[in-house]
């Protein structure tokens, strides 16, 4: 009986063979195959489509793609025969609109965000801790609809995204006095909505 033990122990402690894992599905890339491949037997041109919803998957939270695609197929379904570009952007709108409902508020994003725009304002805008301080309240709990839209995007972000555009932010030089300091939007185009 002694070698039955012997012999379970060490077959329990040889090296077995481990099943390969799975490859990694990426949901989005998948989402955006098949949105495109949707929107092209809608009459979409489907260069505009892979290159809008690949630009969507690198700025966003792993997942947003995937539902979004699951809000817009539901449009195409609906409408594939009667969408023109305008339908077809509005769809995209809700859509869009939907999609971030499902995303809870990031404190991180929403505080790196309000905390480059506001730390600019006060460093070379002269508004002192009080005016950064009224800055971050009005960022953080906005009143405006479209203020609010785009909090609700930036829940939605990538944090490295939103790094990037601190990172661009605070170390961008103040501008000259009596001219436009544009940074923020340029960093914002260049890090968040232009970069893929």
């Amino acid at each position: 009986m002694r070698w039955v033990v012997a012999v379970l122990l060490g077959c329990a402690s040889a090296p077995g063979v481990a099943p390969k894992p799975a490859p990694a599905v990426d949901v989005d890339a998948e989402a955006c195959r098949r949105m495109c491949a949707r929107e092209a037997a809608c009459g979409a041109d489907t260069k505009d489509c892979a290159r809008s919803c690949s630009g969507d998957a690198a700025r966003m939270k792993p997942g947003f793609v995937s539902r979004y695609g699951e809000c817009f197929a539901r449009e195409l379904d609906a409408q594939c025969g009667k969408l023109d570009d305008k339908a077809r952007e509005a769809a995209h709108l809700r859509c869009f609109d939907a999609t971030l409902a499902f995303f809870p508020r990031d404190d991180k994003n929403q505080r790196d965000m309000a905390e480059a725009v506001c730390d600019r304002g006060e460093r070379c805008m002269g508004l002192g801790k009080l005016g950064r301080d009224a800055c971050m309240q009005a960022t953080l709990d906005p009143k405006e609809p479209e203020v609010q839209l785009g909090q609700r995007l930036v829940d939605a972000l990538r944090p490295a995204r939103v790094r990037a555009f601190r990172t661009c932010v605070d170390a961008a030089p103040c501008a000259k006095p009596e001219t436009h300091d544009d940074v923020v939007d340029q960093c914002y185009a260049r890090t968040i909505a232009g970069a893929s």
